[in-house]
């Protein structure tokens, strides 16, 4: 009878310790998005640096002007033309090529076109109202790299 209580007692602490569902980093990551979202919608950004597999692009992207519209549609504006896109930030929930819950922010354009460079899914480093910067861990085609805008 005592080691079918010490088994009881057992069993029960471990489903009280196996039920906390940890939502403090769910919740931390969901403020995270709110925020951002507030940040690019207030401005204009433009691209300071771009980097895909060891390849500095920031060249071919300094001309042009960011515009992140309420509605995920993305605008990039230069005086080669206007070019449109769409964008989201993500509560990552994980891959098998970036396994972290973190915060994503993800560009989508043509993928033949001129800012088809730009359509990955990246992790936020670091975000604040003046300057966002990104990393694109290894994807799926084996690219990697680094994404940073400025408020114009």
């Amino acid at each position: 009878m005592k080691r079918l209580n010490c088994l009881l007692l057992i069993f029960a602490m471990f489903f009280i310790v196996s039920c906390d569902t940890d939502n403090d980093d769910m919740e931390l990551v969901e403020t995270e998005m709110i925020a951002l979202n507030e940040i690019l919608l207030n401005s204009e950004w433009r691209i300071t640096s771009f980097t895909e597999n060891g390849q500095n692009k920031t060249d071919d992207l300094k001309n042009y002007t960011f515009i992140f519209q309420s509605s995920n549609e993305l605008i990039a504006d230069s005086n080669l033309g206007s070019f449109n896109g769409t964008w989201r930030v993500s509560n990552d929930n994980g891959t098998e090529f970036d396994p972290s819950n973190d915060l994503d922010f993800m560009i989508f354009f043509t993928p033949n076109g001129k800012l088809g460079d730009l359509t990955n899914a990246y992790d936020v480093i670091s975000a604040n109202s003046a300057e966002i910067n990104l990393k694109l861990e290894e994807n799926a085609e084996g690219n990697s790299g680094y994404l940073s805008f400025v408020r114009n």
